[in-house]
């Protein structure tokens, strides 16, 4: 039996590491079909939809182990600066409209 540096079994922490990869792949790719079945074409809708099922799978596999925990943490951020960027696009679209006007 390997140990992790932290003293856990490499093999179980190996299968809770892919199991959320796995859960999340599968959960992301329904989503998008359904989304591209009903033609939905924005942009927003995609990541936001996504980003909800991201935070919600990530909550049933915090607690597993390290390694899912700093994934987690790195993709969490990645989606959150996402999320801003498209907040700030809204906003600017928004301002030019309105100065159009």
């Amino acid at each position: 039996m390997r140990l992790t540096e932290t003293g856990e079994n490499l093999k179980g922490s190996l299968s809770g590491y892919f199991k959320f990869v796995i859960t999340l792949i599968i959960i992301l790719a329904i989503i998008n079909l359904m989304l591209i079945y009903f033609r939905q074409t924005s942009p927003g809708v995609f990541y936001a939809a996504n980003a909800v099922a991201y935070y919600m799978v990530s909550l049933f596999f915090i607690g597993l182990n390290n390694r899912v925990r700093s994934t987690s943490n790195t993709i969490g951020i990645i989606i959150f600066l996402g999320f801003w960027i498209i907040v700030i696009d809204q906003a600017v679209q928004i301002v030019k409209a309105t100065l159009a006007k």
